[in-house]
């Protein structure tokens, strides 16, 4: 999911573990990231114990709490924790912003874009993702898009045409290779927006390309 700048996606259920996740990114890009419950927030939202995993763009970042260096641009975050399912949060970082994602534990699952992520991109048999949003009631979607950077280049928006396949929406697309080269690497996420405008994000991931 998409987050906004400084807004926060917590629920008010009192029987639900929340934990908060805030970035503040300085002109030097380092990013002080603060984790904790929501009932801590009066102090800074500061929490001593490992409540939760951070993964990074796809890679374990550590615990809670912890801090990390973010270059400008999209990241992923994902909020991991053994009393439920994880979130996915997308942010665009840019100097000087402050960044909040927060996750929920306990309630059912937020829809999560699903497809097989390639751990390569092969340029002479590039692979075909097959994306949909995993969830227990399908949602009708009004778009997806498939985001790709070339190692030192700009993320590029690629539509993935959405089609129908036993009541699920989905989309296939063989992963673009124009501009990519042997040796470099490439970054890409996926993006999925819902008819009634609900955006979902897959993890940010940076993989080798191979001839």
């Amino acid at each position: 999911m998409r987050d906004e700048l400084g807004r926060g996606l917590g629920g008010e259920d009192a029987d639900i573990e929340d934990v908060v996740v805030g970035f503040g990114v300085g002109e030097d890009g380092k990013t002080r990231a603060v984790f904790g419950d929501v009932a801590d927030e009066g102090d800074g939202g500061a929490h001593g114990e490992d409540i939760a995993a951070v993964y990074l763009d796809g890679e374990r970042a550590g615990g809670t709490p912890l801090d990390l260096k973010l270059t400008p641009g999209p990241h992923s975050i994902r909020i991991a924790s053994a009393s439920g399912a994880p979130s996915v949060h997308l942010i665009d970082v840019a100097a000087g912003g402050r960044y909040f994602a927060s996750a929920q534990f306990g309630r059912p699952a937020d829809p999560l874009v699903a497809f097989a992520a390639p751990e390569h991109i092969l340029l002479a048999a590039p692979p075909t993702l097959t994306i949909a949003l995993a969830g227990e009631m399908p949602l009708p979607l009004r778009s997806i898009t498939l985001y790709r950077r070339a190692q030192g280049g700009a993320f590029e928006r690629i539509p993935v045409a959405v089609t129908n396949a036993q009541g699920r929406a989905q989309g296939v697309v063989v992963f673009p290779t124009a501009g990519l080269a042997a040796g470099r690497k490439v970054s890409y996420y996926v993006s999925l927006v819902t008819r009634d405008g609900e955006e979902y994000s897959s993890e940010l991931r940076t993989i080798p390309v191979l001839p």
